[in-house]
């Protein structure tokens, strides 16, 4: 869904984007790939660098298949009034949007060191 909105991604953009580590990432677009709904693509400005694309295939599934989840969902939420599905989808972009900010963040900022002592178990014992 990621590429049916943007594509091509780097694949570092395309982890950010869907929140896979680059090793999932990987093994998804490998997968993805095989069954002919994405293409890696190298740059056209750098050789080096690798683009991910969705083919024409891998749009008509994300449509067949965001067709299908639209179906679900209005079976889910039949019964909520008008004014709780506004609400709800309110908070849920609002969740999306500080998802997407942290994820943005942590992508960009150095990893954490965490203390020696910190990595125990509290109180100071270790495993065994």
């Amino acid at each position: 869904m990621s590429l049916r909105e943007r594509s091509p991604l780097s694949p570092s953009e395309l982890s950010t984007r869907t929140g896979y580590d680059m090793g999932g990432l990987t093994r998804v677009v490998d997968a993805l790939e095989q069954g002919a709904l994405v293409k890696r693509e190298r740059s056209r400005t750098d050789r080096r660098a690798v683009r991910i694309a969705i083919t024409a295939s891998g749009l008509r599934q994300a449509e067949r298949s965001l067709t299908a989840m639209v179906g679900v969902l209005n079976q889910i939420l039949e019964p909520f009034s008008r004014r709780d599905v506004e609400a709800l989808a309110s908070l849920l972009k609002h969740l999306s949007e500080r998802l997407q900010a942290c994820a943005e963040a942590q992508s960009s900022a150095p990893p954490a060191r965490v203390p020696r002592k910190a990595r125990g178990i509290p109180g100071g014992a270790r495993p065994r």
